[in-house]
């Protein structure tokens, strides 16, 4: 059976602030009950150390997003500009250096939370030389052509990742030759300048640190080329030619790069976030659960108490045994009430931790916020039974029954005080959450909670 509000109910706030708790309550005025929890909630005698289990909640983790080759985020296309340096074997070192340009293009593949693998296609210009001295310069150019393998490592979901690179290819030299001993490339420690017409294999071993979702990148590089066979090719060679002489050019080198793409991606990004009224999320950002309606307008206030209350019908006969039927409903609704406060409380412990993930800080969030509001329709529900047995308890005429649902409603009453305290807690809790997740959200959507904190007359200091 269920009552309604009715014209009694400021009647009503004067009897719960002056009734005196039952002796059978704990001090605090918590009732001690073994009533069930219920399904989703523990009960509130269980362990407090215990962890509690998934709760569901109004937007759960989407799955990672499939790579759609239709999006620009599915591709990139590298511009790279830097310096070098490259040993031709003169027992100098790194004697040789040079500007050098590179372009790859190719996939972008997620294959994680926080990964992403990109083979391109790539090409590498290095123009190199070395001073003679007397105006002479040793000169050669190096062409790359080949492939590269690049593992995307995100650091933080929107501005900082590593970038392993491997890159494997072919390496083509070419220098100038003439008979005049003024142009040409200097190595394996000859004193004339020789031309280099020949080509052989190279690995590159790099690593980049990239910000703004993978867009602009700051590297450094080694690089191997072996199997580069120049001719003496001169006019005093003997019959057939030299042979051969190896050469492995080795060096390093430094660069600065863009993603063209992830600009692109980040502009677009930003420019429908902007329209929506929403945070920018770069194109490198986790995947997470897109908040619902609900969630991204702020919830409607309270009904101010002006509000007119719907007149109840007539109260049917009650007996006492159903004031006992309600006196186990709100015993089993203030156990929720406590289990959902125990869970909200570990929740925000868990978004202050900076050891958990944002993903999983914006899951608490959320639940923190279900769990108030659940709450607090579970008090509202509880001030209405209240309200109804009231009214039902001043139509019995039987003395002795009076006086059973007399001590019934006191002890329902001193749950209701109980229940609205930690809901008004609950509030806090939730705000608290929501605030602290927002706060070290990074990437991850944000979480709305407007709910004005309730007020409970009963809760009132006379």
């Amino acid at each position: 059976m269920s009552f309604k509000i009715g014209a009694h109910a400021q009647e009503l706030v004067r009897k719960l602030s002056s009734q005196n708790p039952p002796e059978n309550t704990a001090p605090s005025g918590e009732v001690i009950s073994g009533a069930a929890a219920g399904p989703d909630v523990p009960d509130a005698s269980a362990d407090a150390t215990a962890e509690p289990a998934p709760q569901a909640t109004d937007a759960e983790p989407q799955p990672r997003k499939k790579m759609n080759f239709k999006s620009v985020d599915a591709y990139s296309l590298r511009l790279d500009g830097g310096f070098g340096w490259r040993s031709f074997q003169n027992g100098q070192k790194l004697d040789h250096d040079g500007g050098m340009f590179r372009l790859a293009a190719g996939l972008r593949i997620p294959v994680g939370r926080r990964l992403a693998l990109s083979p391109r296609l790539a090409y590498e210009y290095q123009g190199l030389k070395k001073p003679l001295g007397f105006g002479v310069e040793s000169r050669a150019t190096a062409h790359m052509v080949g492939l590269e393998i690049d593992l995307g490592i995100a650091l933080h979901p929107k501005w900082f990742s590593l970038h392993p690179v491997l890159g494997f290819g072919a390496a083509i030299y070419r220098a100038p030759g003439s008979t005049d001993g003024l142009v040409g490339a200097e190595f394996n420690k000859n004193a004339q300048l020789f031309p280099i017409r020949s080509a052989g294999a190279r690995i590159d071993l790099g690593l980049q640190l990239c910000t703004w979702g993978d867009a602009i990148c700051l590297g450094a590089k080694f690089a191997g080329d072996m199997g580069i066979n120049p001719t003496l090719d001169v006019i005093d060679a003997p019959e057939g030619g030299n042979p051969p002489m190896g050469l492995s050019p080795m060096g390093a080198g430094v660069s600065v790069g863009v993603d063209v793409l992830r600009i692109v991606s980040n502009l677009r990004n930003r420019k429908r976030s902007q329209g929506k009224g929403e945070e920018p999320v770069t194109a490198d950002s986790t995947p997470v659960a897109q908040p619902t309606s609900e969630e991204a307008e702020p919830s409607p206030p309270a009904p101010e108490e002006s509000e007119p209350k719907p007149i109840p019908p007539e109260l049917p006969t009650v007996t006492v045994a159903d004031f006992e039927a309600k006196l186990e409903d709100a015993k089993m609704e203030s156990n929720h009430v406590q289990g959902n406060l125990k869970l909200a409380q570990r929740g925000l412990e868990k978004i202050k931790d900076p050891k958990t993930k944002k993903p999983d800080k914006k899951i608490n969030a959320e639940s923190a916020v279900s769990f108030y509001r659940r709450s607090a329709e579970k008090t509202h529900s509880v001030e209405v039974t209240l309200a109804g047995l009231y009214d039902a308890y001043g139509n019995m005429s039987d003395p002795q029954e009076g006086a059973k649902a007399l001590g019934i409603l006191q002890e329902i009453e001193a749950l209701y005080k109980v229940m609205a305290a930690q809901t008004v807690e609950l509030h806090g809790i939730a705000d608290q959450s929501v605030k602290a997740y927002n706060k070290r959200r990074g990437s991850e959507a944000e979480v709305a909670f407007a709910d004005p904190k309730p007020e409970y007359p009963a809760l009132r200091q006379e």
